[in-house]
Protein backbone atom coordinates (compact mmCIF):
# COMPACT_ATOMS: atom_id res chain seq x y z
CA UNK A 1 0.00 0.00 0.00
CA UNK A 2 2.70 2.33 0.91
CA UNK A 3 4.75 1.32 -2.13
CA UNK A 4 1.57 2.42 -4.00
CA UNK A 5 1.23 5.48 -2.66
CA UNK A 6 4.51 6.86 -3.12
CA UNK A 7 4.82 5.41 -6.65
CA UNK A 8 1.51 7.60 -7.17
CA UNK A 9 3.46 10.70 -5.65
CA UNK A 10 6.31 10.62 -7.61
CA UNK A 11 3.98 10.47 -11.34
CA UNK A 12 2.16 13.12 -10.04
CA UNK A 13 5.15 15.49 -9.19
CA UNK A 14 6.71 14.37 -12.62
CA UNK A 15 3.79 15.92 -14.67
CA UNK A 16 1.55 15.04 -17.21
CA UNK A 17 3.45 11.97 -19.43
CA UNK A 18 4.47 11.76 -23.04
CA UNK A 19 1.06 12.75 -25.67
CA UNK A 20 0.70 10.88 -28.64
CA UNK A 21 -0.63 13.63 -30.06
CA UNK A 22 1.68 16.55 -29.09
CA UNK A 23 4.71 14.00 -29.60
CA UNK A 24 4.05 13.35 -32.94
CA UNK A 25 6.60 14.24 -35.26
CA UNK A 26 9.41 14.71 -32.75
CA UNK A 27 12.36 12.52 -31.66
CA UNK A 28 13.13 13.75 -28.56
CA UNK A 29 16.47 13.20 -26.60
CA UNK A 30 15.16 14.51 -23.27
CA UNK A 31 11.75 15.94 -22.25
CA UNK A 32 10.45 18.06 -19.67
CA UNK A 33 6.86 18.01 -19.35
CA UNK A 34 4.33 20.41 -17.19
CA UNK A 35 1.02 20.63 -17.00
CA UNK A 36 0.32 23.47 -20.07
CA UNK A 37 4.07 22.66 -22.19
CA UNK A 38 6.85 20.23 -22.67
CA UNK A 39 10.63 21.56 -23.29
CA UNK A 40 12.42 18.87 -25.21
CA UNK A 41 15.89 18.98 -27.16
CA UNK A 42 16.36 16.91 -30.65
CA UNK A 43 19.59 16.57 -32.56
CA UNK A 44 19.75 15.97 -36.20
CA UNK A 45 22.31 15.52 -39.34
CA UNK A 46 21.69 16.31 -43.11
CA UNK A 47 23.43 15.95 -46.26
CA UNK A 48 22.77 18.50 -49.07
CA UNK A 49 23.55 19.08 -52.78
CA UNK A 50 24.56 22.79 -53.06
CA UNK A 51 23.92 25.30 -56.46
CA UNK A 52 25.99 28.59 -55.71
CA UNK A 53 25.04 31.85 -57.35
CA UNK A 54 27.02 35.18 -57.75
CA UNK A 55 29.32 37.09 -59.49
CA UNK A 56 33.31 38.36 -58.85
CA UNK A 57 32.93 41.93 -60.62
CA UNK A 58 37.03 42.60 -61.31
CA UNK A 59 39.11 44.06 -64.23
CA UNK A 60 42.28 42.16 -63.95
CA UNK A 61 44.58 39.73 -62.60
CA UNK A 62 48.17 40.18 -61.78
CA UNK A 63 50.55 37.65 -61.20
CA UNK A 64 54.32 37.81 -60.71
CA UNK A 65 54.74 40.80 -63.58
CA UNK A 66 51.91 39.08 -65.61
CA UNK A 67 48.65 40.35 -66.06
CA UNK A 68 45.30 38.62 -67.11
CA UNK A 69 42.98 41.43 -68.42
CA UNK A 70 39.48 40.19 -67.36
CA UNK A 71 37.01 41.34 -70.05
CA UNK A 72 33.36 39.39 -68.70
CA UNK A 73 32.02 38.97 -65.36
CA UNK A 74 33.64 35.67 -63.31
CA UNK A 75 30.12 33.48 -61.75
CA UNK A 76 30.90 31.17 -58.79
CA UNK A 77 29.30 28.81 -61.02
CA UNK A 78 31.77 29.00 -63.61
CA UNK A 79 34.93 28.85 -61.16
CA UNK A 80 33.34 25.85 -58.86
CA UNK A 81 31.41 22.65 -59.43
CA UNK A 82 27.84 22.05 -57.89
CA UNK A 83 28.91 21.26 -53.75
CA UNK A 84 28.13 18.88 -51.33
CA UNK A 85 27.68 19.53 -47.69
CA UNK A 86 26.42 18.24 -44.76
CA UNK A 87 24.82 19.62 -41.56
CA UNK A 88 24.91 18.92 -37.78
CA UNK A 89 21.86 20.47 -35.47
CA UNK A 90 20.83 20.64 -32.15
CA UNK A 91 17.64 21.89 -31.41
CA UNK A 92 15.99 23.31 -27.84
CA UNK A 93 12.09 23.63 -28.40
CA UNK A 94 8.65 24.59 -26.52
CA UNK A 95 5.82 21.94 -26.86
CA UNK A 96 2.35 23.23 -26.26
CA UNK A 97 -0.17 21.57 -24.56
CA UNK A 98 -2.23 19.03 -27.27
CA UNK A 99 -5.81 19.94 -27.57
CA UNK A 100 -7.73 16.77 -28.08
CA UNK A 101 -11.00 17.56 -30.50
CA UNK A 102 -8.62 19.84 -32.59
CA UNK A 103 -7.06 18.92 -35.83
CA UNK A 104 -4.12 17.89 -35.83
CA UNK A 105 -3.16 20.70 -38.43
CA UNK A 106 -4.58 23.24 -36.63
CA UNK A 107 -2.43 23.01 -33.37
CA UNK A 108 -0.45 25.24 -32.05
CA UNK A 109 3.45 24.18 -33.77
CA UNK A 110 5.79 23.69 -31.98
CA UNK A 111 8.80 26.45 -31.12
CA UNK A 112 12.41 27.26 -30.71
CA UNK A 113 15.90 27.78 -31.15
CA UNK A 114 18.54 25.89 -32.93
CA UNK A 115 22.03 26.01 -34.04
CA UNK A 116 23.78 24.40 -36.73
CA UNK A 117 27.68 23.81 -37.39
CA UNK A 118 27.54 23.27 -41.69
CA UNK A 119 30.18 22.17 -43.59
CA UNK A 120 30.02 22.33 -47.72
CA UNK A 121 32.70 21.24 -50.61
CA UNK A 122 32.73 23.00 -54.08
CA UNK A 123 35.42 21.20 -56.43
CA UNK A 124 37.24 23.57 -58.25
CA UNK A 125 36.91 23.90 -62.28
CA UNK A 126 38.23 25.37 -65.28
CA UNK A 127 37.14 28.57 -66.95
CA UNK A 128 38.33 30.07 -70.27
CA UNK A 129 37.81 33.82 -70.98
CA UNK A 130 36.75 35.67 -73.60
CA UNK A 131 40.76 36.59 -74.69
CA UNK A 132 41.81 33.17 -74.06
CA UNK A 133 42.83 33.40 -69.99
CA UNK A 134 42.07 30.13 -68.45
CA UNK A 135 41.74 30.07 -64.34
CA UNK A 136 41.86 26.71 -62.51
CA UNK A 137 40.87 27.23 -58.65
CA UNK A 138 41.70 25.14 -55.88
CA UNK A 139 38.80 23.31 -54.17
CA UNK A 140 36.56 25.81 -52.08
CA UNK A 141 35.65 24.27 -48.48
CA UNK A 142 33.07 26.31 -46.45
CA UNK A 143 32.45 25.88 -42.67
CA UNK A 144 29.70 28.01 -41.28
CA UNK A 145 27.64 28.45 -37.92
CA UNK A 146 23.86 29.33 -37.47
CA UNK A 147 21.91 30.08 -34.53
CA UNK A 148 18.02 31.28 -35.01
CA UNK A 149 14.32 29.88 -34.92
CA UNK A 150 13.12 26.79 -35.46
CA UNK A 151 8.74 25.58 -36.02
CA UNK A 152 7.25 22.13 -36.39
CA UNK A 153 4.39 21.17 -37.02
CA UNK A 154 2.55 17.97 -37.62
CA UNK A 155 0.75 17.13 -40.94
CA UNK A 156 -1.03 13.95 -39.68
CA UNK A 157 -0.02 11.19 -38.33
CA UNK A 158 3.52 10.86 -38.25
CA UNK A 159 4.02 13.29 -41.10
CA UNK A 160 5.17 16.64 -39.74
CA UNK A 161 6.92 19.54 -41.33
CA UNK A 162 9.44 21.95 -40.34
CA UNK A 163 11.01 25.44 -41.05
CA UNK A 164 13.91 27.04 -39.65
CA UNK A 165 15.95 30.49 -40.40
CA UNK A 166 19.17 31.50 -38.64
CA UNK A 167 21.82 33.77 -38.87
CA UNK A 168 25.80 33.62 -38.51
CA UNK A 169 28.91 33.07 -40.32
CA UNK A 170 30.78 31.89 -42.68
CA UNK A 171 34.78 31.43 -42.88
CA UNK A 172 36.53 31.21 -45.91
CA UNK A 173 39.77 29.48 -46.73
CA UNK A 174 42.84 30.68 -48.77
CA UNK A 175 42.47 29.34 -52.27
CA UNK A 176 44.94 29.45 -55.19
CA UNK A 177 44.35 29.11 -58.79
CA UNK A 178 46.23 28.37 -61.73
CA UNK A 179 46.15 31.21 -64.11
CA UNK A 180 47.08 30.62 -68.26
CA UNK A 181 47.19 31.70 -71.62
CA UNK A 182 47.91 29.62 -74.52
CA UNK A 183 51.42 28.30 -75.39
CA UNK A 184 52.55 29.80 -72.29
CA UNK A 185 53.10 28.62 -68.63
CA UNK A 186 50.62 28.33 -65.89
CA UNK A 187 51.06 30.79 -63.55
CA UNK A 188 49.60 30.13 -59.79
CA UNK A 189 48.46 32.87 -57.02
CA UNK A 190 45.92 33.88 -54.58
CA UNK A 191 42.37 34.44 -56.19
CA UNK A 192 40.75 34.39 -52.26
CA UNK A 193 42.00 35.27 -49.06
CA UNK A 194 41.25 33.55 -45.74
CA UNK A 195 38.43 35.58 -44.29
CA UNK A 196 35.25 35.91 -42.93
CA UNK A 197 31.77 36.64 -43.89
CA UNK A 198 28.01 37.24 -42.66
CA UNK A 199 25.18 34.60 -43.36
CA UNK A 200 21.28 34.26 -43.63
CA UNK A 201 19.90 30.91 -44.25
CA UNK A 202 16.20 29.55 -44.70
CA UNK A 203 15.34 25.97 -44.58
CA UNK A 204 12.10 24.37 -44.93
CA UNK A 205 12.02 20.30 -44.46
CA UNK A 206 8.71 17.70 -44.64
CA UNK A 207 9.58 14.18 -42.57
CA UNK A 208 7.93 10.92 -41.15
CA UNK A 209 8.64 9.45 -37.87
CA UNK A 210 9.10 5.80 -37.83
CA UNK A 211 10.07 5.13 -34.11
CA UNK A 212 13.17 6.53 -32.48
CA UNK A 213 14.28 7.82 -35.58
CA UNK A 214 12.27 10.97 -38.30
CA UNK A 215 13.52 10.61 -41.88
CA UNK A 216 13.36 14.11 -43.26
CA UNK A 217 13.81 15.86 -46.87
CA UNK A 218 13.43 19.36 -47.78
CA UNK A 219 15.00 22.84 -49.52
CA UNK A 220 17.07 25.51 -48.26
CA UNK A 221 19.00 28.67 -49.51
CA UNK A 222 21.63 31.02 -48.10
CA UNK A 223 22.65 34.33 -48.89
CA UNK A 224 26.64 34.45 -47.75
CA UNK A 225 29.10 37.56 -47.82
CA UNK A 226 31.94 37.06 -50.20
CA UNK A 227 35.48 35.92 -49.20
CA UNK A 228 38.17 38.69 -49.50
CA UNK A 229 39.98 39.10 -52.92
CA UNK A 230 43.19 36.89 -52.90
CA UNK A 231 46.91 39.65 -53.38
CA UNK A 232 47.12 38.20 -56.85
CA UNK A 233 43.98 39.59 -58.26
CA UNK A 234 42.06 43.13 -58.30
CA UNK A 235 38.54 41.41 -57.71
CA UNK A 236 35.49 42.50 -55.84
CA UNK A 237 33.80 38.97 -54.87
CA UNK A 238 30.23 39.34 -54.72
CA UNK A 239 27.14 37.73 -52.49
CA UNK A 240 27.37 33.96 -52.48
CA UNK A 241 23.36 32.96 -52.95
CA UNK A 242 22.72 29.01 -52.81
CA UNK A 243 19.86 26.66 -53.87
CA UNK A 244 19.72 23.12 -51.82
CA UNK A 245 18.41 20.25 -51.73
CA UNK A 246 18.63 17.73 -49.01
CA UNK A 247 17.83 14.85 -46.73
CA UNK A 248 18.43 14.03 -43.11
CA UNK A 249 17.52 12.17 -40.08
CA UNK A 250 16.54 12.56 -36.62
CA UNK A 251 17.60 10.02 -33.52
CA UNK A 252 16.17 10.06 -29.93
CA UNK A 253 19.11 8.48 -27.77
Amino acid sequence: MIQALALTALLAAAGPGPDPGRDAGEVPLFRVYEESWSFGMTAAAQGRLVVPFGTLEGDFIHIYGNTFIIEDHLQYADLFDIGVGATFEADLLFHPKYHPGTPTFAQMPTMGAYLAVEYDHFGGDQEELDNDVWIEPEDLNLTSVFVGFKARGVVEGNLFGDLRMGLGAVLYPSVEADFRRPGLPAYRGELFEESRGFAWEFRMHFGWRAGPFAFVFGFGSRLMDGPDAGRAVELDPGWIWTLEGEIGVEVGF
